[in-house]
Order: structure tokens, then sequence, then C-alpha cells
């Protein structure tokens, strides 16, 4: 879509061509989808300054050059929120921190989340908490759950001491730059048996909420 060309104030008898149309019409008015991510199939390099209203989140943003940011800010249903549960069991080697993969979507109200990490386009603190099935593993081993924060550990989340099943999980508060920030799941283990954290069986989960901006 064209770049929006600014205001000008037509004569009568003007004929608008298309770029008149798109430049001074259409990439200027508040345009309204149902989702963020029909805005994306319909817009495929949105131009700074449009305005957008999403009806499923009842959210108005504007493109800021590199992402849609939310008008106004403050509240929690201006900002991303996202659920992601896991379809497929993950086998964890002893002392290696692993990255989980989740491979369905309850729901992602701006399409920040992708297989398994959280990217919001708004700046803000967000509520991320994280479950996962721990398979049995031998006794004295201990499994732990970490946020990681743009590919490094931010914070342990989660712990177990188990040779039993059991399940782990952990809540935190996190500051994300829009756009630039991403947070992602990792778990570990100690001791010398595998263990299978059972993703499918329990639904393991990684959701988060905007809840300050």
């Amino acid at each position: 879509m064209a770049a929006g060309l600014g205001y000008k104030e037509f004569a009568t008898g003007d004929v608008l061509t298309a770029a008149d149309a798109n430049g001074y019409l259409a990439s200027q008015v508040v345009m309204v989808f149902a989702s963020a991510s029909a805005r994306t199939s319909a817009i495929a390099s949105p131009q700074e300054g449009m305005i957008s209203y999403l009806k499923d989140t009842n959210s108005t943003e504007y493109y800021s050059g590199s992402a849609w940011v939310a008008i106004g800010g403050g509240g929690s249903s201006s900002l991303p929120a996202f659920s992601a549960y896991s379809t497929t069991n993950q086998s964890i080697s002893s002392g290696v921190w692993t990255k989980v993969t989740f491979g369905a979507e309850d729901f992602d109200t701006n399409s920040n989340f992708a297989s398994s990490r959280f990217t919001p386009t708004v700046a803000g603190y967000y509520q991320l908490n994280a479950a996962a099935m721990i398979g049995a593993a031998s006794s004295g081993s201990d499994q732990y759950m970490a946020i990681y924060k743009n590919g490094s550990n931010y914070k342990t989340i989660g712990r177990s001491n188990l040779s039993i099943d059991n399940t782990i999980a952990g809540s935190s508060v996190v500051y994300l730059n829009g756009s630039t920030d991403y947070v992602e799941i990792y778990v570990n283990k100690s001791g010398n048996s595998p263990v299978i954290f059972d993703f499918s069986s329990l639904g393991t989960l990684f959701n988060g909420v905007g809840v300050r901006s």
C-alpha cells in the first residue's frame, strides 16, 4: 500500500488518480480489520503513520515504521496476549538447557507468538506462565524450567526433585521492549538418566499477558 501523502484540498472537478486515492485517502484513514493476522494479509508493506482498528481486541494501533503500536497504552487490554501448548514430547539430556517448542495456540491476539518465541509488538511488562509434565526420572534428579530473554537465561521459574511423574510450573513478570525483546521457555535436568518432558499428555503450556505498558 502506498505511503500517506499528507493533506490536500481538492477543487471541484478535480479527477482523482489511483495514486491520489491510495496516498491521500486509503492510507490515511482508520482501517478496520477482524484481527492482526487479517491486517497482515491485507497490507503486505505497511507505511509509517498508518492507523488500524482490530475488532477482536478492540484496539487501535499505528504503524511506527517497524511495528504496529497500540494507541493510548495503559491497560492490559491494549497489550498482546497469547496462550500456546505443546503437541509432542521432548527428550531432555542431562545438563543441557533445551528450548521447548509449542505446536499449537489457544489464542494469539497480535500474532506475536511463533513456535517457541514470544516477541510483542508493544513494549511493556508481561506476566508469563509455563508448566510441563515430567516423565519418571532417576532418584535425586533435579528438573528445571527457565525463562530465556533474548537467548540468555533470564530467570529460573520452576524446579522439582523427583523419581516419579510430576509437573513443574512457574510464573514471572518480565519487561519486554516491543519488537526487539523476545522470550522463550527452556528446561534442564541433572542426574544421569534421560527424562521425558511429557508435553502432550497434560497440555504443557506457555502463556502471557501484558499487565502494564
